[in-house]
């Protein structure tokens, strides 16, 4: 009779075992056995399916009270949903409590806290994983949440930097785990835009990105890396893929409305941008000649048509400021350009205080990178010819270098649900 005591319990923990796993697999793969446009029903489905998993895992405590295993798997369950809930964490504090080398459970504990905003005990949690065996979940879920502890901003940049690191540790540990990757794109990403120092932080990324699309069973339908991406595509003025990004963020995850918001914003912008360079800015022929004639005839400055797509060395684009189109606070800063053959164009500046440059002032670029636009987004056909300016100290105004002093660092914004 005690065998059979012992028997049942172990089948109820292996069923328990087995509608946790079901759960976390519908969670995580959804769209590997429903179609995209089942997108909407997801979060039911997670809900109903953790519902049931509770109801398994809570039958066998009845028959495991002092199994650490089976504390874990109710804390999983009810850890699977994007909310905090007290529930887990009790389950998973027990877990670790009666087995403190439960690796899983000290990250799951982790997540519980990191939900509740408790970001020292959800710390404490991955390095106490870590002290365990070296895994790279926990390496993950560490970089991951360095990059959001408080701090001044040295202490900020320097949790960015760290955060690299030990993603890189992770995707070490296993080179073909798309989460990983995505952990090391994000990580560039965020280091990228803390310091601008460097593009190469943005290649890596990119690469990061790249490398965690091949992972097809857990990356590939995953939102947050198609939105994260459409991220830095948009801010390269990479329009094209950042429209499909986002789309496709937007149909992996219904509920979130960040990426078709995102999608409205770069449809203003350039529409913006296209009807101001087709329409002249809408300034009389006669204000748009007298605007031109604040050049002189100096023969050492370009006009648009000298230049052709990407970067143009030893050359110096020099135009007029016929207006400003962006936004105030936003980014980048948009101006209206005309040059001396009186050829619009759109000018791009990146990391500059607002107001350092006005309306009707004489705009000179050296090194322009140049874009030709050319997009149809949902039912408008856009084309125009802009100027990418990174850095600002490469522009002069009425003659005069802008200096350290004008500069002002980008903001990153992109989603920080799964990272």
């Amino acid at each position: 009779q005690h065998q059979f005591v012992l028997t049942m319990a172990d089948t109820q923990l292996a069923a328990a075992q087995k509608a946790v796993d079901d759960l976390i697999a519908l969670r995580d793969h959804y769209f590997e056995t429903h179609d995209v446009a089942q997108a909407k029903q997801k979060n039911a489905d997670v809900c109903a399916a953790q519902t049931e998993a509770v109801k398994v895992v809570d039958a066998a405590l009845e028959e495991n009270k002092s199994n650490a295993t089976a504390h874990y798997l109710r804390g999983l369950a009810f850890n699977a949903t994007p909310e905090y809930s007290k529930e887990a964490e009790d389950s998973l504090s027990k877990a670790v409590k009666l087995d403190p080398t439960l690796i899983q459970a000290w990250n799951e504990l982790g997540e519980c806290f990191w939900k509740k905003q408790d970001f020292s005990a959800s710390q404490s949690c991955f390095r106490g994983a870590l002290e365990q065996k070296k895994n790279k979940e926990s390496l993950r879920h560490l970089s991951m949440l360095m990059r959001q502890l408080p701090g001044d901003a040295a202490q900020r940049k320097k949790n960015v930097e760290d955060s690299v690191g030990v993603a890189r540790e992770a995707v070490a540990l296993d080179v073909k785990d798309g989460k990983s990757w995505f952990v090391l794109g994000n990580a560039y990403l965020a280091l990228f835009f803390s310091s601008m120092s460097t593009t190469e932080h943005m290649r890596q990324a990119m690469k990061a990105y790249r490398q965690a699309e091949l992972d097809k069973t857990e990356m590939a339908n995953n939102p947050d890396l198609h939105q994260n991406r459409a991220v830095l595509l948009r801010y390269q003025e990479e329009y094209a893929g950042a429209v499909v990004g986002y789309l496709t963020a937007a149909a992996l995850d219904p509920g979130n409305p960040e990426p078709l918001s995102e999608l409205a914003e770069i449809k203003n912008k350039l529409s913006k941008m296209h009807d101001a360079v087709e329409n002249k800015g809408r300034v009389k022929a006669k204000k748009l000649t007298s605007l031109v004639e604040k050049m002189d005839g100096s023969t050492s400055f370009s006009s648009l048509s000298k230049t052709k797509p990407g970067l143009n060395k030893n050359i110096t684009l020099r135009g007029v400021v016929v207006s400003v189109l962006h936004e105030e606070q936003s980014t980048p800063q948009i101006f209206l350009c005309v040059d001396k053959e009186q050829a619009l164009y759109c000018v791009t500046v990146y990391n500059m205080k607002q107001n350092a440059i006005k309306s009707e002032t004489v705009l000179s670029v050296t090194e322009p990178l140049v874009r030709n636009v050319q997009i149809d987004i949902e039912d408008k056909k856009i084309s125009f010819m802009s100027v990418r300016v990174d850095d600002p100290t490469t522009l002069s105004v009425n003659g005069m270098p802008l200096g350290q002093s004008d500069l002002s660092i980008s903001q990153l914004k992109c989603t920080a649900k799964s990272d």
